[in-house]
């Protein structure tokens, strides 16, 4: 795969996995309840959901090596005992509001399916994404960035 085509296909990958309902809901939301203040709204928000994000993903990519080796630097314990809290965080927080929702918004509405079942399956595709690092760019980056920008355009043409 050439450079130019790597780069696009990692863009569009980050924007998917950036980009979730908060992104489109929250926005308007907070403009409308600020009224004449939605400037400030709007810097605060520009910085907290892309501002730092880029530097985190700026920050990650000059990692050289693991989370490990980057609290190792502080000391091996510190190192596991920080990996630890990152990975639960990572996980306890918003695991169990993505399956709720994806079952709220997608499934529910359709479909009398317990909401066990639905997290159920969500989490063998979380795990099965998992397992398959090295492909989730790669699909992410084909499948669901397009899908996600024919999703925003069909709205837009629908909210005109």
């Amino acid at each position: 795969m050439n450079r130019t085509k790597e780069i696009w296909m990692s863009g569009f990958a980050l924007f998917s996995m950036f980009f979730g309902a908060g992104n489109l809901i929250l926005p308007p939301l907070l403009g409308f309840k600020a009224l004449d203040q939605w400037g400030i709204v709007a810097l605060g928000f520009a910085v907290t959901a892309v501002i730092i994000p880029i530097l985190a993903i700026y920050a990650h990519a000059n990692l050289q090596g693991t989370l490990y080796d980057f609290g190792k630097k502080v000391s091996p314990v510190f190192s596991i005992i920080y990996c630890m809290l990152i990975y639960i965080i990572a996980i306890a927080l918003p695991a169990p509001r993505t399956a709720s929702v994806t079952h709220e918004m997608a499934i529910q509405p359709f479909f009398e399916i317990p909401t066990l079942l639905t997290s159920a399956v969500y989490f063998i595709l979380v795990l099965i994404f998992a397992l398959n690092r090295s492909k989730v760019l790669s699909i992410i980056g084909k499948f669901l960035t397009p899908l996600i920008v024919i999703i925003l355009l069909l709205m837009r043409i629908k909210g005109w």
